[in-house]
């Protein structure tokens, strides 16, 4: 038994000889070896992770910059789009609601203008003339964005913005209803047809002109004031008769059917810069359909600027200044009549204004020579440029206008046949205190 025992020791010990044997056959693989290939692996895995730091990391710090760069693009098109909730809460808190004004003491007297779109008559409304627009139930859109427009900016009272009193409906059945809106009476009427009766000096016009700009620097402007936010909006629709010559000789914006509210929101929607307006004041950009849409709100405000340069002409082209009696004025023209006529085609418009980039004429007795005019002239053409980014805007075009106020203007009748014309000098005018 004894020898049994030990046979198998031995065995056992024998098979673990050999597999201490075999161990060390392998120990070529082991252990300094293998430290050696654990050494050269880390090495390996450092130099992939060094190359993904170096390749990644850029890439991520360009993508986070494009993303930087494109926010503060966003916000430089579209101001204060951070605060867009404190300033619609700040529109809500000023604004009355959307609510029909009980309209029972109001008298409706005589038509004044039929439009395309509204009625305008003359009545009494407590105990004050008032103006009263009538939209039919099928324009009841284009009313009630007139409406919001309007009483938008009534916090803020604006000179030259026509007055806003009330709003309401008539009619009897609902089929049959009249949206109305009641605003504050012009009795000299609309700037057309002011210009087609009277002719005013270089003075007069001058006020016309800085209040018309005045006007639509402020309709362009975003204003926060006394916890009220006035949006920037653009007209569309500004031409001479849609602008209103108040009794003191100044000019008051109105007709905002068409308007827009410049409110935060950075994707344009199709109807915002789509064809609308008079004809005959439609700025080349937006005849061509060709609006910039990274810059749309700011090419809207432009198109303004662009159709008040041609008022501009037809203002001036009826002051009395240039010529040597009020006789000797030319009659009232609109802009492009000498060219097109009174009823233009849209081709034709097309044709002359954007194909061949021409603007009205300048008359011959704005004398080159004479530097007031020349500035005068310059100011009308910055403001008509073919490049809407290149225009004049409404704010700059009235701080330019504003520094040929007052100036004693050489007209032939002050001027002897061999003398010369000088520039006119400044002096404060009177016209001052009506701006």
């Amino acid at each position: 038994m004894h020898g049994v025992f030990i046979t198998r020791m031995e065995t056992t010990l024998g098979d673990s000889d050999w597999l201490d044997t075999e161990r060390g056959r392998e120990g070529v693989h082991t252990p300094d070896s293998m430290v050696a290939q654990r050494h050269i692996l880390s090495q390996n895995q450092q130099a992939a992770w060094l190359w993904i730091a170096v390749t990644l990391i850029p890439l991520i710090l360009l993508v986070f910059a494009i993303i930087g760069m494109q926010l503060l693009r966003n916000r430089c098109q579209h101001p204060r789009r951070i605060e867009d909730m404190e300033l619609m809460e700040g529109v809500q808190k000023c604004l009355p609601e959307l609510v029909l004004q009980n309209l029972s003491g109001l008298h409706v007297s005589k038509v004044l203008h039929t439009g395309s779109c509204a009625v305008i008559r003359i009545g009494i409304y407590q105990g004050e003339d008032v103006a009263i627009k009538s939209f039919p139930a099928s324009y009841r859109k284009k009313y009630l964005n007139e409406w919001s427009v309007l009483r938008c900016m009534t916090p803020m009272n604006h000179g030259n913005i026509v007055r806003f009193i009330a709003a309401g409906c008539d009619g009897a059945e609902q089929q049959e209803k009249l949206c109305l809106l009641i605003l504050q009476y012009h009795p000299a009427g609309s700037l057309r047809s002011y210009l087609i009766q009277h002719t005013r000096d270089w003075d007069g016009m001058m006020c016309m002109a800085v209040s018309l700009a005045r006007g639509l620097a402020f309709l362009h402007a975003e204003i926060q004031e006394d916890g009220c936010h006035k949006p920037s909006i653009a007209h569309r629709d500004l031409s001479s008769q849609n602008v209103l010559v108040k009794a003191d000789g100044t000019c008051a914006i109105s007709d905002f059917d068409l308007a827009l509210q410049l409110l935060p929101n950075p994707t344009p929607n199709v109807n915002d810069v789509r064809v609308v307006g008079t004809l005959r004041y439609m700025s080349p950009e937006i005849l061509e359909g060709s609006v910039n849409l990274k810059c749309w709100e700011l090419t809207l405000k432009q198109a303004d600027v662009y159709s008040m340069g041609l008022l501009f002409w037809e203002t001036f082209s009826r002051c009395s200044s240039f010529y040597p009696s009020e006789d000797e004025v030319p009659a009232f023209r609109m802009a492009y009549e000498a060219e097109l006529g009174k009823d233009a085609s849209f081709t034709s418009m097309w044709t002359l204004v954007f194909m061949e980039s021409r603007r009205p004429a300048q008359p011959a007795a704005w004398n080159k020579d004479v530097e007031i005019y020349r500035s005068l002239w310059e100011t009308l053409q910055e403001c008509w440029d073919a490049d809407a980014e290149a225009r004049l805007t409404a704010m700059c075009t009235e701080q330019r206008l504003c520094k040929l106020i007052g100036y004693n203007i050489p007209t032939p009748q002050h001027q002897s046949d061999d003398e010369s014309p000088r520039a006119p000098l400044l002096h404060p005018g009177p016209v001052a205190a009506h701006i």
